[in-house]
């Protein structure tokens, strides 16, 4: 592919109203990315029987720059990838996401793309599949989103090298006050809360590697770790759930759950 113009599916102007409902709340809007990067594990190598992938799995987050011009933060994973109609979908579809129908998917919406927007101005997808020698780039800058006239986006040969097949998502031009509140600390403090169930599973590494730091050494999210504190581990599994229903005449009805609850 050398180059697609791709139209919205809403009008543009309602893009940024979306981004709203995240209130500058970086931390939040991370955990969209680092959602979709393991909703593209989940998808593809994930295993429930064992709670493991089936390759290891690296989600990276990187704070690099000293200020708000010129700092980024990348989010780069070692996933699948997306091929041009898969960034096509990204781009276009917003509020019509395909993650629904899907119970091992985290997202839903499709809007968490543009969720950007709350806290920087500009956002870069690169992406390669691993049977594609050139990775692809969309390159969104929220000023589009200003104008009158309809907007198309790019989708293009990247003009960067991937060895490897992935995603890299880059989050540059941060509002000043957003860009203080910044740390890798905190980053990982939401992983860890917001991701805790899933960080115990085998075969995924999240890392968060600061730009202050001086050995430049990556902090590992983990897991909580319940068995520090004394107690019986209590586990179950839930394959089905019972509902009943009528006033009069009880009737009791199964679901069999796509994904049992553990």
């Amino acid at each position: 592919m050398d180059k697609k113009k791709v139209k919205l599916q809403v009008h543009h102007k309602i893009v940024p109203s979306i981004s709203g409902l995240y209130s500058g709340d970086y931390l939040r809007v991370l955990m969209e990315y680092i959602d979709n990067s393991i909703d593209s594990a989940d998808m593809h190598y994930y295993n429930m029987g064992s709670n493991s992938y089936r390759i290891p799995i690296e989600i990276n987050v990187k704070i690099e720059g000293n200020n708000s011009k010129n700092g980024v933060i990348i989010i780069e994973d070692n996933c699948k990838g997306m091929n041009g109609e898969e960034l096509e979908r990204v781009v276009h579809k917003i509020g019509n996401s395909n993650k629904k129908a899907q119970g091992w998917t985290n997202g839903q919406f499709g809007f968490g793309v543009y969720s950007f927007m709350a806290v920087c101005n500009k956002l870069s997808i690169t992406s390669k599949i691993k049977h594609d020698n050139i990775p692809l780039n969309i390159v969104i800058d929220k000023k589009l989103f200003e104008q009158d006239r309809d907007i198309e986006i790019d989708i293009h040969n990247a003009n960067i090298n991937i060895n490897k097949y992935g995603t890299r998502i880059t989050l540059s031009k941060f509002e000043k006050d957003i860009w203080k509140e910044i740390a890798a600390e905190a980053i990982k403090c939401e992983v860890e809360k917001h991701f805790e169930l899933i960080l115990g599973r085998k075969n995924l590494k999240i890392t968060v590697q600061d730009r202050k730091s001086i050995l430049k050494k990556a902090l590992i999210c983990k897991p909580y770790d319940y068995k520090q504190y004394a107690g019986d581990n209590l586990e179950d599994t839930i394959n089905k759930l019972m509902i009943e229903s009528g006033k009069k005449h009880k009737k009791i009805e199964t679901i069999i759950l796509e994904r049992p609850v553990s």
